[in-house]
């Protein structure tokens, strides 16, 4: 049997493409075990569940970009998550990233397994977590073109869609392009031309 293993966490910008595409996954491939990693203060929480999936959770690993205190924590949080990381990913055949926090420690751990590594990158931006991933793997997605580092060169898919939102942007752009041919027609345009 298939294990695939999904990170992203903290907001509905990394959980929702990811739940989308494990959605669709699981509708192709039935018998395949999906596990999403997370964190305890994520939205993933609630939002994995709900979708039917199962959630395991790591610790979060909050590295400050100010000089504090908190950065002497951060070496030793990082490899903790790392290591419950790599307990998870334990006869798993793939990781699918899609950034947050959760993300960063997941991309180690695989690749200290040598578990395949596939990213998504929905932001214009890449965050840290998935830049640092790239290093790892050059099988990459983005939903915005990206003009330099390594995520430059990976495949522009665009945005994973919930089945309800992409339903709603069909039917809105088929609802747009006949009101625009009434309005043409209305008006004595030719609905032929632009």
């Amino acid at each position: 049997m298939t294990r695939i293993i999904f990170a992203g966490g903290g907001t509905a910008g990394h959980i929702e493409p990811a739940l989308a595409v494990a959605r669709q996954w699981k509708k192709i491939h039935p018998d395949t075990q999906i596990l999403f990693l997370g964190t305890s203060s994520g939205l993933e929480n609630r939002l994995v569940p709900e979708a039917g999936f199962s959630l395991a959770l790591i610790t979060k690993v909050r590295i400050s970009r100010k000089l504090s205190p908190s950065l002497l924590v951060a070496p030793f949080a990082l490899l903790r998550s790392i290591a419950q990381s790599y307990s998870l990913l334990k006869g798993a055949d793939l990781l699918v990233g899609f950034g947050g926090y959760v993300s960063g420690p997941a991309y180690v751990a695989a690749r200290i397994r040598r578990i395949p590594i596939v990213i998504h990158e929905a932001n214009a931006h890449p965050g840290i977590a998935n830049r640092l991933g790239a290093l790892f793997t050059k099988h990459a997605a983005v939903a915005y073109p990206v003009a330099r580092g390594r995520l430059s060169g990976a495949l522009l898919a665009g945005l994973p869609l919930r089945p309800d939102v992409e339903n709603a942007f069909h039917g809105a752009e088929s609802d747009w392009a006949r009101a625009r041919r009434e309005a043409k027609a209305r008006s004595g345009f030719s609905a032929e031309k632009p």
